[in-house]
């Protein structure tokens, strides 16, 4: 353990101020208001100057060494090693900068906080090497090509199995924080329960900055590429407007109006896309076909039996009824033979054929 240089920063000062941080980030984390309200904001920009306080009085201490391992770290200090993941992850909800800026900071503190954990042996969770390489190398691998080879295809599924084995790990790691949560709230904790409750914490960071430092490249790549098309746009549009001074307008091919209301209308009147339009009426057609003889003309009189006819006197047929009754009456009167020989013939059908037999003519 490095040697602790003589300070005016108190240690017990500096656990204090880290457990407000502590329930700062807990009031954010689970806050049931959207993270980019005024007062979620105004909350995150004190965690964010109070996580830089305590890095400092941590600094201050030199709590930490580069030749030590996490056996060596006692259990009050093994907490101060989540700063950095906690200032990364501050930065990454500040909305009142810039966006590049303030995913690049996130960025930068995360892998700090790897960096620290992989020094102390933290845990056994492979730290790939690109997470200590310059900016100038983060975007490397981070979005595949167009058309992937076999090794990008690989490495594609190596990442893939790696999240897999990170949501697994992340499950068991708050199962036990849930278990170790209600024993580190007591008045008196042992240091070995503390000890493992913030341990499970920095492994379960660990996974968090490894996800969120992908998404971060990510972001980057886009946030960059928005910005360049951005300059480009500014640039072309300024030189096109000095280009543009002393070129004449091109004339644009008007274009033909057509108004739908037209078409519409025109449906109405002459139905829904018939060609034929009406070209005479129904008498002359009628009387262009009497003309070259398809009908034949009526007779006028009332003994005209077309439909024609009785539809212009509907008192024909009732004439026609009243005649033949009335002839009807004076043969029977004058007792005509043929009169009563049909009425005898109907007498001696209806004693053969009795009513509801039917027809039974050539039936066995």
């Amino acid at each position: 353990m490095a040697s602790q240089q003589e300070s005016n920063v108190d240690e017990s000062t500096v656990s204090s101020l880290f457990k407000s941080l502590w329930d700062s980030y807990l009031m954010i984390e689970h806050a049931e208001e959207s993270t980019a309200s005024d007062r979620i904001q105004g909350e995150v920009r004190k965690a964010i100057a109070k996580t830089e306080q305590v890095i400092f009085m941590v600094n201050q201490l030199q709590l930490f060494s580069d030749n030590e391992e996490i056996e060596e770290v006692s259990s009050n200090e093994v907490k101060y090693m989540l700063l950095p993941a906690l200032l990364a992850y501050f930065h990454n909800l500040n909305t009142h900068a810039s966006r590049l800026e303030t995913v690049v900071k996130a960025k930068s503190h995360y892998k700090d906080f790897l960096k620290m954990c992989k020094s102390y042996k933290v845990s056994s969770v492979h730290i790939p090497l690109d997470v200590e390489d310059d900016e100038e190398s983060e975007s490397s691998a981070v979005v595949p090509a167009s058309n992937p080879s076999a090794m990008d295809m690989q490495v594609m599924g190596l990442q893939r199995n790696s999240k897999i084995e990170r949501f697994k790990q992340n499950k068991e790691y708050d199962s036990r924080l849930k278990e170790l949560l209600a024993a580190v709230e007591k008045d008196t904790v042992d240091d070995e329960v503390k000890r493992e409750f913030y341990l499970t914490q920095i492994k379960r960071w660990i996974n968090t900055a490894l996800d969120e430092i992908e998404s971060l490249n990510m972001e980057i790549q886009i946030l960059q590429h928005m910005a360049a098309m951005k300059k480009q746009g500014k640039g072309a549009s300024s030189g096109g407007s000095d280009g543009a001074k002393g070129a004449k307008p091109t004339p644009k091919k008007a274009f033909r109006p057509f108004i739908l209301t037209k078409d519409a209308i025109q449906k109405k009147v002459f139905g829904l896309g018939y060609p034929g339009v009406p070209t005479m009426t129904i008498e002359e057609f009628y009387a262009e076909k009497v003309q070259d003889g398809t009908f034949s003309i009526p007779n006028s009189g009332p003994a005209s039996g077309s439909l024609q006819g009785r539809a212009s006197d509907p008192d024909a047929d009732a004439r026609e009824m009243e005649g033949e009754d009335a002839q009807r009456e004076k043969r029977e009167e004058e007792d005509d033979a043929d009169l009563l020989q049909g009425a005898r013939n109907m007498d001696a059908y209806k004693d053969d054929h009795r009513r509801g037999w039917g027809n039974r003519h050539n039936m066995g």
